[in-house]
């Protein structure tokens, strides 16, 4: 609710200036962006402060305004500004725009002018630090400090110390915003996964997190109101690291809460799937959303074409398949339909099962595809399938124990093919495993757990570039569907948006590698 009336008044204020309609439409793009951002925090403390609503919503708007105009600055360096056509041309005249507003709404406000002088200074200077970290190639603990402290401690002190300033909570303002700024900003970085954060040592980055810690812990006991909410996840991500692996209870978890939105955005089905695909080219500019479904559709598929023929080479047939964490059953029924295999189709997901089964039915593939419960590791049975196929499941598993497993499964002769993400560089390792649940392993991880197991490497092939271009369709795809996510879902998508691009960049630059393997049991 609190976030909403700031939003609106936000409006309200932009709508005063009679802009053009063009520039009106530029602004309000760039304020969607920035949602939620810091509106119910600054509601939540000018009313703890005890403001009049009308001042209250007055600064919180002018601050707002500034915060979209840094955010907007931020996404231009990053080149993560997708929702201007031109960003370079649009941006910077939106960015000028908004910090101009942000300070006329906070003079109307009746901030006190020395408070208005030295809040304003203090976000000059916090802009100073952004120098630093775009010209950073290898990050220390302290340049990452340095720069923690004005782009998150300095913006914050300044942010706090306007709202309330001539309230009671005046002079303890600019601390407590440093000091929640400053801890904000390094737990964001960690859930997110940003390589400032990821690239230093394992020692440098627990020296950072005890400082961030250290800031804020005084403040936990008595953390009352807007206060104590922030604190609470703040220090629960200070405080979780390292990163722990998902148990195969969350990762169950995980997937049978996405089934809505799978079925959703790559269904209506029968074969739905939940996997990357291989794009020659994306597809034009503007393509409405249902061509963007066919489209991710038809690279799926395509994968799927590719995979076979590697696997297929030389006369294998499929036979008796295992298709390890078949999600909603799409890859199943491609090999039911395209390649006549009778299909045992594993998930942990519970819910997905009606999914397959009902699937399966309508693709004329119910007597081919058999769905059953069960964790990949227990599978019954020994020399009892002729191929396993592992469509981005197998980084979910210990690879060891996972292909000894496999190896106990296939009769002699039989194959497995194993299509999937692979680690790049050390730095993305967390942030990937953090956001998919998965325990991403290098190709050099699987090949040596492979010949542990005794399978034979037939194949090995890499396919990130084309399928860096599948994710350019989703990005594209998540950009239509930004309208449409609000509240929670705002913050859910931007998640998603933030790591389908990290995929996307990833791929391109070796950090991450999507390839396949086809082992062979002797």
């Amino acid at each position: 609710m609190s976030e909403g009336v700031v939003f609106q008044e936000a409006l309200r204020r932009l709508r005063r200036l009679e802009l053009p309609e063009q520039a009106e439409r530029d602004v309000l793009k760039a304020l969607e962006a920035g949602r939620p951002g810091p509106l119910g925090l600054l509601y939540e403390a000018g009313h703890a402060a005890g403001l009049p609503r009308e001042v209250l919503l007055q600064r919180a708007a002018g601050l707002f305004y500034s915060f979209c105009a840094g955010n907007l600055a931020d996404d231009l360096i990053d080149g993560d500004c997708t929702w201007y056509e031109e960003p370079l041309r649009v941006g910077p005249n939106v960015q000028f725009l908004l910090q101009n507003l942000a300070f006329s709404t906070l003079a109307e406000s009746g901030v006190p002018v020395p408070a208005l002088a030295a809040g304003t200074r203090a976000l000059a200077l916090a802009a100073g630090p952004q120098s630093l970290e775009v010209r950073t190639k290898e990050w220390t603990a302290p340049l990452y400090q340095q720069v923690a402290e004005g782009l998150a401690g300095q913006q914050w002190a300044a942010y706090l110390g306007l709202l309330l300033a001539g309230t009671s909570l005046e002079d303890t303002a600019a601390q407590l915003g440093h000091r929640v700024g400053v801890a904000a900003y390094v737990s964001e970085d960690v859930r997110t996964g940003d390589a400032r954060f990821y690239t230093l040592t394992d020692a440098e980055q627990r020296d950072v997190l005890r400082w961030a810690e250290t800031l804020v812990a005084p403040l936990e006991a008595n953390a009352r109101g807007w206060v104590s909410a922030v604190l609470g996840p703040v220090l629960a991500t200070l405080r979780a690291w390292p990163h722990a692996p998902a148990d195969g209870a969350e990762v169950a978890d995980y997937y049978a809460q996405k089934t809505e939105s799978i079925l959703r955005r790559y269904g209506p089905g029968p074969r739905v799937h939940f996997h990357t695909g291989l794009v020659d080219a994306a597809p034009p500019s503007g393509s409405e959303h249902g061509t963007l479904k066919r489209v991710m559709l038809e690279a799926q598929e395509r994968l799927l074409r590719h995979a076979a023929t590697r696997l297929l080479d030389g006369g294998h047939s499929t036979g008796a398949l295992l298709d390890v964490g078949c999600g909603l059953g799409g890859g199943a029924l491609y090999w039911a339909a395209e390649h006549g295999a009778h299909v045992t189709a594993i998930t942990t997901a519970r819910t997905h099962l009606p999914w397959v089964e009902r699937f399966a039915a309508e693709a004329g593939v119910g007597e081919q595809v058999r769905a059953q419960l069960d964790d990949a590791l227990a599978v019954p049975g020994e020399a009892c399938f002729d191929t396993v196929v592992a469509v981005e499941s197998s980084c979910y598993l210990p690879r060891r124990e996972w292909l000894a497993h496999v190896a106990r499964l296939l009769r002699p002769g039989g194959r497995a093919l194993v299509l999937d993400c692979f680690l790049g560089r050390r730095e993305l390792q967390v942030p990937f495993d953090r956001y998919w649940r998965t325990r991403i392993g290098t190709r050099a991880e699987y090949r040596e757990a492979a010949g542990v197991s005794g399978l034979r490497v037939c194949t090995e092939e890499l396919l990130s570039h084309e399928a860096a271009r599948f994710w350019d369709v989703t990005l594209t795809l998540l950009e239509r569907e930004r309208a449409d996510a609000l509240g929670p879902r705002r913050t859910r998508w931007a998640d998603s948006r933030r790591e389908h691009r990290r995929l996307q960049q990833a791929l391109r630059d070796g950090g991450l590698e999507y390839g396949l393997l086809v082992l062979e049991r002797p």
